[in-house]
C-alpha cells in the first residue's frame, strides 16, 4: 500500500551520514547528488502518501441512477 512506502533502514543511515556530511561541509560532487536524489524521491514519497490518505478519506462516489429506474 502506499501508506506504507518508505526507505530501508539502510537507505536511512546513509542518508543521515550524508546530512552530517553536508552540515560539516565535506560531501563530494557524487554525494551531493546521492543526497539531492534521496530529498527528491522523499518529496515524492510525501506526496503519494497524502495523496493516498486523501483518497482514503473521500467518502466513496454515489452511483447515479439511471433514467429506467426512477
Amino acid at each position: 500500500m502506499l501508506l506504507d512506502l518508505d526507505f530501508d533502514q539502510e537507505d536511512k543511515e546513509r542518508m543521515r551520514r550524508l546530512s552530517a556530511r553536508a552540515r560539516e561541509g565535506t560531501l563530494s560532487p557524487d554525494e551531493e547528488v546521492r543526497i539531492n536524489n534521496y530529498e527528491r524521491v522523499g518529496y515524492l514519497l510525501n506526496i503519494l502518501r497524502s495523496m493516498a490518505c486523501r483518497s482514503l478519506k473521500r467518502p466513496a462516489p454515489r452511483k447515479t441512477r439511471s433514467a429506467d429506474q426512477a
